[in-house]
């Protein structure tokens, strides 16, 4: 956004008088343009600091040259001194104050810095000198810029939802494809318990993020999150029946002008009733980097041990390492979100210990400012260290592979800012080494949303 900016502004600049005040040496005229476009090189080679520098000694000799202030906006935006580019953008406008152009640049600055009021002062004077400078949706986002970033202000952050709906579910227990099973030599029938079995439900979810900066001024952050999911099925199943998961989190964030680091400790419960318990206690991190205005790295990882109630065989440690990337498309409306991640577990058992490959692709849209659409595909191997069954193993199986493809599509509709409806779409398909664990699932929901 800042780069689009400032390339703005320099071609506003062309239709413009040179200097208000131009130097009388042409020797002196050269050598503060060449001196700009070293500081053009610096920003375009992300040196926003010794751009910031240089600009800062020339702005002592020419505190009128209007090219300089723009180059100044754009290193004082790239090194996070916001109250500086706001200085620097009022003086050209102060030059020109019947530009719109002009007054438009200098509301995108105020909207950048976090300062509405300025923002909103700014936008109605660039309206009135040109009333078709800008659109109707141009200027929702402008404000939502402004709101946003006005936040970053508060030293207590939080942002919750609430989700309460019905869904289907072609196969909750994860039932099998056939019931006629063959291992080794022979064809086993297994009990109709062991299909698929579909059903009608209702489901609950929430979530909490919270955050508290350190100090004033400080890039720090003391923060977590709070979350639920729950669902009922309405017919009487012989394996989740009930599933309930919750987490818990707390830790630290680094936020700076082009990266965010984020470290906490977590502890998690999941419920399949009847039958198990699973509670996990680790750590996650994750750090996002922008390489680009556009354009985000983002590397996820996390570590945890978990202990089952029936199953102990399951009890070890499970982990996960990722690299994404996160493409920002339309100013931030829309973006694509694509990466692979490195999972594997150490259990008291290789039959339920493995190492695997995930690779996933999201596409996030944003419509009207009502209408959110997000598909998504997915794809995981989970090699195990074992057979999947004694039974299995004794007639020959090897090592189980999971072969794991989704898919899915979500749509939310926002009636309000705080109330939204929401429908999705979600298709799981298991491909097996081992017959026990041949199946397909889809899953249809849809539930009214409630956000702060």
């Amino acid at each position: 956004m800042l780069k689009r900016l400032a390339f703005s502004l320099l071609l506003v600049f062309l239709a413009l008088p040179v200097f208000a005040a131009p130097l009388e040496m042409p020797g002196a005229r050269l050598a503060v343009a060449e001196y700009m476009e070293q500081a053009k090189l610096l920003l375009r080679d992300g040196k926003g600091e010794e751009a910031w520098k240089m600009l800062s000694r020339l702005l002592r000799e020419e505190p009128d040259n209007p090219q300089l202030n723009v180059l100044l906006t754009e290193a004082a935006f790239a090194t996070g001194r916001d109250n500086q580019a706001i200085a620097a953008m009022e003086r050209v406008v102060a030059a020109y104050p019947d530009n719109a152009q002009l007054r438009q640049a200098l509301a995108k600055a105020y909207a950048r810095a976090g300062d509405e009021a300025g923002y909103a002062s700014e936008m109605q004077e660039a309206l009135r000198l040109d009333p078709g400078i800008m659109d109707e949706d141009q200027q929702y986002d402008l404000a939502k810029v402004a709101e946003r970033q006005a936040q970053r202000y508060d030293r207590f952050l939080a942002a919750g939802r609430l989700a309460l709906g019905v869904l289907w579910d072609s196969n909750p227990t994860g039932g099998l494809d056939n019931l006629d099973l063959d291992i080794g030599p022979f064809t086993f029938r297994l009990s109709d318990d062991a299909g698929k079995k579909p059903s009608f439900g209702e489901y609950a979810n929430g979530s909490l993020n919270w955050s508290w900066r350190l100090g004033e001024d400080s890039p720090w952050y003391v923060g977590g999150d709070l979350g639920f999911y729950g669902k009922i099925y309405n017919r009487d199943l012989p394996s989740n029946q009930h599933f309930t998961w919750g987490r818990a989190s707390l830790g630290l964030r680094h936020v700076g002008a082009k990266h965010l680091f984020d470290i906490r400790g977590k502890i998690e419960n999941a419920g399949y009733e009847p039958f198990e318990s699973m509670t996990a206690k680790g750590g996650e991190a994750s750090f996002v980097y922008a390489l680009l205005p556009s354009f985000q790295l983002i590397a996820r990882g996390g570590l945890e041990n978990r202990l089952y109630m029936e199953h102990d065989e399951k009890d070890g440690t499970y982990w996960n390492a990722g690299l994404y990337g996160r493409l920002l498309i339309n100013q931030g409306r829309h973006s694509l979100l694509g990466g692979v991640r490195y999972i594997g577990s150490s259990t008291g058992t290789d039959r339920w210990s493995y190492e695997g490959a995930e690779a996933t692709l999201r596409l996030d849209m944003s419509f009207f400012h009502k209408l959110d659409v997000s598909p998504f595909l997915g794809w995981r191997q989970t090699n195990y260290r074992d057979a999947s069954a004694t039974l299995t193993k004794i007639f020959g199986e090897e090592d189980r592979t999971d072969y794991m493809y989704m898919a899915g599509i979500g749509f939310t509709w926002h009636w309000t800012e705080h109330l939204a409806t929401e429908v999705g779409w979600q298709y799981v398909k298991n491909n097996s080494t081992s017959p026990f664990y041949r199946y397909d699932q889809h899953q249809i929901n849809t539930g009214l949303v409630f956000s702060f």
